[in-house]
């Protein structure tokens, strides 16, 4: 059985790597050539936490396996990131296990590209600017797919926390991006881009923000009880989704 760890996982596959396999998965799953199982997502609220279990199989790819893990909310105080998972892959023959992967790098980059394959598809083909929500762990896996992928330029981040947003400045001073720390009206009104990144219950934003036109990757209310939208915003635009299930 291989082991990978997540220095291994960061040496070998980069966001441009990433985006390229989601995009085949996705129009593997279109073709009916791949599935996603139901997910197991549970509170564990003795541990202020979230787990679940994510599993699919790729029949274009031959890939069967399952990632199991979530959101502690506390990790930051014992200096880990809040995102933790593990990948278990199966041999699709025998069902024998095969490899064992940490994967909250890989997490990371697996989410951002889906975003800039959507944005790929859907936004403006002149956007240029992003506007962030949040700035934790997952904004600079966002910023790089959308750079990436879309050349964009300009990067307007707000997130409630200081120190979050000092942190993603001190990461974004090292790229050739203009990177700009916005409040939340700011941010959202002179993005091209829009993607929230957080673990919000209730609207962050308010429709009124929102230039028309704008195209919105809402990412973190992956779950019941999360939302990051207003409900008049979502009722009022064009809303895509990978799957209706």
């Amino acid at each position: 059985m291989f082991v990978i760890s997540e220095k291994i996982a960061q040496q070998t596959v980069n966001i441009l790597d990433a985006i390229g396999v989601v995009e085949r998965v996705f129009s593997a799953m279109e073709k009916q050539e791949a599935v996603n199982y139901p997910v197991v997502r549970e509170s564990l609220d003795s541990l202020n936490a979230v787990f679940g279990v994510k599993s699919g199989f790729d029949g274009a790819g031959m890939a069967l396996g399952l990632k199991a893990g979530g959101y502690w909310k506390d990790n930051l105080s014992r200096g880990v990131e809040n995102h933790q998972s593990g990948i278990l892959l199966f041999d699709h023959e025998t069902g024998r296990a095969k490899a064992v992967v940490s994967a909250t790098y890989l997490t990371g980059l697996r989410t951002a590209a889906s975003s800039a394959l959507a944005a790929k598809y859907i936004a403006r083909k002149d956007a240029k600017t992003l506007g962030i929500f949040g700035a934790g762990g997952q904004a600079e896996f966002q910023i790089m797919a959308m750079a990436g992928l879309l050349g964009i330029e300009k990067v307007i981040a707000f997130d409630i926390s200081t120190k979050n947003l000092e942190l993603l400045a001190e990461k974004m001073a090292e790229t050739s991006l203009d990177f700009q720390v916005g409040d939340a009206e700011s941010t959202a009104s002179q993005a091209d881009i829009l993607v929230t990144v957080t673990p919000a219950q209730s609207p962050i934003l308010e429709k009124n923000w929102i230039q028309k036109g704008t195209h919105i990757c809402a990412m973190g209310a992956d779950t019941k009880g999360k939302q990051e939208l207003p409900v008049d915003l979502v009722s009022e635009s064009n809303v895509f989704v990978d799957s209706l299930e």
